[in-house]
């Protein structure tokens, strides 16, 4: 995180976070204006779950801005149209970082070839396919694709219920600070 520039940022929350939000957004539009029912499924990923290793903070960063994009979407939708998160893990893709159209430096040919290797090595694209389109027309909302992905869900789950466990433990009187509450209380007085 700390070698990364402005322009990677930029680059990668262009392409991850903008460019779904642009194209969930347009087909959703589209579908609320005709009054018709329809699914939109985003592509996330593992790491839109949770952690998985060093040297990927951008991409993990951008993948969690994608769940909670798609997440605030499917409520703010009308229920005849679901959201899909599809958190693929490993794909067997091809696709192995920055292009020369992206502005951005090309990695060493040793990083390229070790990321095209463990690309290789991904699930088939044809099974992801599959999981997302069954899930998707199932109205499922996260769709993983390899059970292994749930550790790091488990992980985060862990980290969420022990930060509530030390600092915000049950307390009824919290209730007068839900966002909703405050607002349907204002809005009350005027």
């Amino acid at each position: 995180m700390l070698k990364a520039t402005e322009q990677q940022f930029d680059h990668l929350f262009s392409v991850n976070v903008k460019g779904a939000w642009a194209t969930a957004a347009a087909f959703a539009r589209q579908m609320v204006a005709e009054n018709r029912e329809g699914h939109i499924c985003i592509t996330g990923s593992e790491n839109s779950l949770g952690y998985l290793f060093k040297g990927n903070g951008l991409y993990n960063g951008s993948k969690h801005a994608i769940l909670g994009i798609a997440d605030v979407l499917r409520h703010e939708l009308p229920d005849n149209i679901t959201v899909s998160l599809l958190c693929p893990g490993l794909t067997s893709t091809g696709l192995t970082g920055p292009t020369k159209q992206s502005g951005l430096p090309q990695p060493p040919d040793h990083i390229r070839k070790m990321a095209e290797a463990v690309m290789a090595e991904g699930l088939d694209p044809d099974i992801v396919a599959e999981k997302a389109l069954a899930g998707t027309l199932d109205g499922d909302f996260i769709i993983p694709t390899l059970s292994i992905i749930r550790e790091c869900a488990e992980q985060r789950w862990q980290d969420i219920e022990d930060g509530f466990a030390k600092h915000a433990p049950p307390n009824p009187g919290d209730k007068k600070y839900l966002v909703t509450n405050v607002i349907s209380k204002l809005r009350g007085k005027s």
